[in-house]
């Protein structure tokens, strides 16, 4: 096989950049992924005959949603507005990039992953001074340094002791959606310390003590769950904790209660000093806007649109438009604050089966393929499998899956199982 094809080095650095700005801005970031996508499928062209191109089970279980999404918008009222949805399907590239790509290239994923966490701690960080300074980092970098500090659109509300963490995202629900990622691949890594898994200031041909990858990843852990934090989102947290949890009970039932404690210590400091936390929490049980009864209005809204049109949904765009028929009093929502019953509300019941299909077949196939004896194979399944549970038990309170910043985290997720999948069946 010709390893010096002018597109690897093309395909790998433009993908590189891709990670790295998927964490900064989704609009540059996309510059990249189509870059990515061009070069990527005239590398596969130009191999065809020399390797076969695998097109995961995941993507297929989504190709199938896909076309009922097509065939149900036909009696959608809005259908032009309604396709518009059908953009984000592209961003699913990563999942073949890295399931054809970079399983034909191993020694350039390290390479890969230095991207990936330059990125990441960079928006970490930028979160943690946003909470000390209580500025927006976006704002900040638009208005600048001098006058920056001072202007009304820059400076953060106190939400929770230290100001909503929203990053360069802009908005703190993508935000913390895309912390997922981060916080599973830092917390993981516990579990698996070898020498080829680098840390970004690691050489990549260096091994490392197990102390220092330690340090490294309890380092990178604490700094996104707490982004993950202050950026307020219940739901994420919620999802990234139980995956924490199962990983822990999985791997570890020694760091599972040394997780349990800090975790008890940690929201007990919390609710014992911060006043606007408790205040925050306790909004889940009224009826305000940010309340659980308010979710249940939109599962509501969903339901009555499923039972209306139970085969083809409404459109992802009239969500809003259904909501005030129902309620017309109320403040509308454009979607239903859960991943399946939006589905389920825009193309349908299939579509809520062929959703929750998505979830739980890669699921399953990345759980038996954490068994295997190879660490970087078991580590990667472990990504895919504790990333699907975090987003499916988030995606029970808000539509993560429905914005594209979280849609290439999520991605990424799923190319990293197929990555393993993959490298499996070749040992086999």
């Amino acid at each position: 096989m010709n390893q010096n094809h002018p597109a690897e080095k093309f395909l790998h650095y433009s993908f590189g950049l891709f990670l790295f700005f998927s964490f900064i801005s989704i609009s540059v970031s996309q510059i990249f992924l189509f870059l990515s996508t061009v070069f990527f499928l005239w590398l596969m062209i130009s191999r065809r005959k020399e390797t076969s191109f695998h097109f995961p089970v995941s993507m297929k279980i989504l190709a199938i949603l896909y076309l009922w999404a097509t065939f149900a918008t036909l009696f959608h009222e809005n259908r032009a507005k309604n396709f518009r949805e059908f953009t984000d399907l592209w961003l699913y590239v990563p999942v073949l990039v890295l399931a054809n790509f970079y399983f034909l290239r191993k020694d350039l994923f390290p390479s890969a992953v230095k991207f990936f966490l330059a990125g990441a701690l960079f928006t970490g960080f930028v979160g943690v001074l946003e909470y000390i300074l209580l500025v927006d980092a976006k704002g900040l970098f638009k208005y600048g340094l001098s006058h920056g500090l001072d202007h009304p659109d820059v400076r953060l509300p106190i939400v929770m002791g230290g100001g909503r963490v929203a990053g360069f995202m802009g908005n703190p629900l993508t935000y913390s959606g895309i912390m997922i990622l981060p916080v599973l691949f830092y917390f993981l890594r516990i579990f698996f310390p070898q020498s080829h898994f680098p840390g970004l200031f690691t050489r990549l041909e260096k091994t490392i003590t197990r102390k220092q990858y330690f340090l490294q990843t309890i380092l990178g852990w604490i700094l996104y769950f707490f982004n993950l934090f202050a950026s307020a989102s219940r739901s994420a947290t919620l999802g990234i904790l139980a995956a924490m949890t199962l990983g822990a009970m999985r791997f570890s039932r020694k760091i599972f209660f040394i997780l349990t404690s800090i975790l008890v210590i940690f929201f007990a400091a919390v609710m014992t000093f911060s006043p606007s936390s408790r205040a925050r929490i306790a909004l889940i049980f009224t009826h305000q806007e940010l309340g659980i009864q308010q979710r249940f209005v939109t599962y509501r809204v969903a339901t009555n649109i499923m039972a209306e049109a139970p085969l083809t949904g409404k459109g992802p765009r009239n969500f809003d438009v259904m909501y005030k028929t129902y309620f017309p009093e109320a403040r509308s929502y454009d979607h239903a604050h859960n991943d399946l019953l939006d589905k389920g509300a825009s193309w349908g019941i299939p579509a809520l089966l062929m959703f929750l299909i998505f979830y739980l077949v890669p699921a399953g196939q990345f759980w038996k393929a954490m068994r295997n004896p190879d660490p970087e194979i078991s580590y990667y399944a472990a990504i895919g499998f504790f990333g699907i549970v975090a987003f499916f038990i988030s995606g029970l309170f808000q539509c993560y899956l429905t914005d594209s910043e979280d849609i290439v985290h999520y991605a990424m997720i799923l190319g990293l199982g197929e990555l393993a999948l993959r490298r499996a069946q070749t040992e086999n």
